[in-house]
C-alpha cells in the first residue's frame, strides 16, 4: 500500500481525458523500460501504462491547518479539513486534502488551482483589534433589566 502522505499516483482516464487519484488502490509501482507497471490492491496482475498516462508525485509540501484556517475547494469551504499536501510535478501541482469523517480520516486530491487555504478575517491584526474593541463595549453594557428604564415617550417623525 502506498503512503498517501508521501506519494500520489494519478492515472489519466482515456474517456474523460482527466487524471484521477488512484493512490489508495495501488500496492506496487514498477518502471519497465518506457512503461510503468502498476499492481492494484484488488489484483496481483500488473497493468502497463504509457508514461503519458501516469503521474507519480513525491515529496509534497505540507500545510497543517491552524485555528482560523479553512480549505476551500471549488469555492466551498471544508470545515473538517485538517491538512493540505501539495505535490508538484511535470504536469502541474496537485493538492491532497485530509479531513475528518465519522469513520476516521480520509482524503481527496484536486488540481492545486482549485484549492486554496483561506484565513479567517479575525486573524488579521486590524480586524482582531476592532473585534476586541466591540467586545469590550458590549461587555460594559448593563444586563437587560438592570439600569435601563423605559420612559414611555415616543419619538415623533413629521
Amino acid at each position: 500500500m502506498i503512503n498517501p502522505r508521501s506519494m500520489a499516483v494519478l492515472i489519466r482516464d482515456r474517456a474523460a481525458n482527466q487524471f484521477e487519484d488512484r493512490t489508495r488502490d495501488v500496492s506496487e509501482i514498477r518502471t519497465v523500460g518506457q512503461r510503468i507497471e502498476i499492481v492494484f490492491i484488488d489484483s496481483n496482475k500488473p497493468f502497463g501504462y504509457g508514461r503519458d498516462r501516469v503521474r507519480i508525485l513525491r515529496d509534497p509540501k505540507r500545510h497543517a491547518l491552524t485555528e482560523g484556517e479553512r480549505v476551500e475547494v471549488n469555492g466551498s469551504a471544508w470545515e473538517s479539513a485538517t491538512e493540505v499536501l501539495t505535490f508538484t510535478g511535470t504536469g502541474g501541482a496537485w493538492s491532497r486534502i485530509f479531513y475528518r469523517t465519522q469513520a476516521g480520516e480520509d482524503y481527496r486530491t484536486y488540481p492545486a488551482s482549485r484549492v486554496r487555504v483561506i484565513t479567517s478575517a479575525t486573524q488579521t491584526p486590524a480586524v482582531a483589534s476592532m473585534l476586541h474593541y466591540w467586545r469590550t463595549v458590549v461587555s460594559r453594557l448593563p444586563s437587560p433589566g438592570h439600569g435601563l428604564r423605559r420612559t414611555g415617550s415616543r419619538l415623533r417623525l413629521r
